[in-house]
């Protein structure tokens, strides 16, 4: 049984980096994101030229990642606490950055590695060719299997290196897959992985995210969690406890979450605030964008968290927006991602089912 040491709340160094984009490239056609131990995604300004950020670094290495539309795979760049800068180049297809203090993660082993996948990755990309947007149980298990074919072979591959900070790496940012089964991401990370690396900060929030992963089942118990909302009231479980809370991960830059704020206002105004509460934990990176969202979409009202992020680690969160229902007596009763509600249909029907009780 995996026991997971405690995380420090302090971290020991800041990460700050410039991002330069080309001005042949549009914005809309890039998408940037960041790791300091817990996931990031940059929304851009259409104009956007100039990307800065600066964020404590939980990790040995801040990671930078750049995709842009047309090529298969992102860019990504470990960055330490020295100020960094990367410049992208001015086309697509030339893919020189221009680095000060950034280190280019695709190097000897990363090749290695995807030359050793190389025919399950395609038979993955060949599938999304074939299907576009697919939907159905039936397609959704065949790519649950390539998916699954595709991991194993990385594994293999990745065991053989395992004393490479690289192979830890790559297993604690590409293994999130909700294809994998908890259990089997838990066991390769604790039987593969040096003791120094297991015990780092950023192997520490990884095996919390795993078991949060393994622990979400409906019906079980809510992790314990502390927050605090923006106008500086801190919150904890017990706080709630004899009421029902609803806990949303959004961000202003997730399509699916803006168009489900009416829903998510409608529950949190219908009942008393005394039996039900809605707590919005936002992902955001930019609290100016925060801030102008909450007010257009009239949440100010609401209970607003902002820069928490260990609060969607602890409770598996892999997608947005996620919805977790928790009962009177800390229960998970609803969780999205589990019972796959993108409608939410189910949510509306169990919040006004266990309101009239």
């Amino acid at each position: 049984m995996a026991i997971l040491a405690p995380i420090s709340a302090v971290a020991q160094h800041k990460m700050a980096v410039t991002i330069w984009l080309p001005k042949t490239v549009k914005a809309e056609d890039i998408s940037i994101a960041y790791n300091n131990g817990y996931k990031h995604h940059v929304s851009l300004g259409p104009n956007a030229r100039k990307v800065f950020i600066e964020d404590t670094l939980y990790s040995k290495y801040g990671t930078i990642s750049i995709g842009t539309r047309g090529i298969d795979t992102s860019d990504f760049f470990w960055v330490t606490n020295e100020p960094a800068v990367i410049q992208m180049p001015g086309s697509f297809g030339n893919r020189v950055f221009q680095l000060v203090n950034a280190q280019n993660v695709k190097g000897n082993t990363w090749c290695g590695l995807k030359e050793a996948c190389a025919d399950a990755w395609d038979r993955r990309v060949d599938f999304l060719k074939k299907h576009p947007g697919y939907s159905g149980d039936s397609l959704y298990k065949l790519f649950n299997e390539l998916t699954v074919a595709h991991r194993s072979c990385e594994m293999s591959y990745l065991s053989t290196h395992s004393s490479e900070y690289f192979s830890f790496w790559y297993f604690i940012s590409f293994f999130y897959s909700e294809a994998l089964r908890p259990e089997t991401v838990i066991s390769f990370f604790e039987n593969t992985f040096p003791k120094e690396f297991k015990e780092s900060s950023e192997g520490k929030i990884f095996l919390e995210y795993q078991l949060a992963r393994n622990k979400r089942k409906l019906y079980s118990k809510s992790p314990d969690f502390e927050c605090t909302t923006v106008d500086g009231s801190v919150y904890s479980l017990s706080s709630f406890k004899g009421k029902y809370l609803l806990i949303d991960f959004w961000a202003s830059w997730c399509g699916p979450c803006i168009k489900n704020i009416p829903t998510i206002k409608h529950l949190r105004d219908s009942y008393s605030r005394e039996k039900f509460a809605v707590l919005a934990v936002s992902e955001d990176f930019d609290f100016v964008k925060f801030e102008r969202a909450i007010k257009t979409y009239h949440m100010s009202e609401g209970l607003n968290v902002y820069g928490n992020y260990r609060l969607p680690n602890q409770f598996g969160r892999a997608a947005m927006p996620t919805y977790v229902l928790i009962d009177r007596d800390g229960y998970i009763i609803y969780n999205s991602q589990e019972m796959k509600d993108y409608d939410l249909t189910l949510l509306n029907k169990t919040v006004d089912s266990v309101m009239q009780r």
